[in-house]
């Protein structure tokens, strides 16, 4: 892989040190798909994907996913799901707002929570993952098609 979710959250940090709204829109951008990435790479660990109901986006379909894990997750691995399901959509939203809403401000106070959501994102993701030995039960990334 030639770049990384980290990669992705280290640039987001940078460019929001940079004076202006528009580096301020680019690095919610780049915090929203940190957080998209690693939470991809997350649910690779689940025993089984939750459903998405037939959501349309790559993006709805795996908040959706992660919102409502499949009953094989331990109640702690669903529990977390929730969780970076719930903190993604709160990025979604600002990202949204911020690559397309451009007649709408984006502050610095905005850019902050979103900066602190990739970062709860990043620690739930970096929690307890699947039981020893159950490995074999890990995923394999999906197919192009699906992503």
């Amino acid at each position: 892989m030639s770049v990384s979710a980290e990669s992705f959250l280290q640039v987001s940090q940078a460019l929001m040190s940079k004076d202006g709204e528009a580096w301020w829109r680019a690095s919610a951008s780049r915090a929203y798909y940190a957080s998209y990435h690693r939470s991809r790479l997350w649910e690779w660990h689940l025993p089984r994907r939750g459903d998405d109901q037939g959501r349309l986006g790559v993006h709805e379909r795996l908040i959706h996913r992660l919102l409502n894990p499949d009953r094989a997750c331990p109640p702690d691995m669903a529990s977390r799901s929730r969780r970076i399901g719930e903190h993604l959509a709160l990025q979604r939203a600002l990202r949204v707002k911020a690559d397309y809403k451009i007649d709408r401000d984006v502050t610095a106070r905005m850019l902050q929570r979103q900066l602190a959501l990739a970062e709860l994102v990043f620690t739930e993701c970096a929690g307890r993952g699947p039981r020893a030995g159950s490995s074999s039960r890990r995923r394999r990334p999906a197919p192009a098609a699906e992503r």
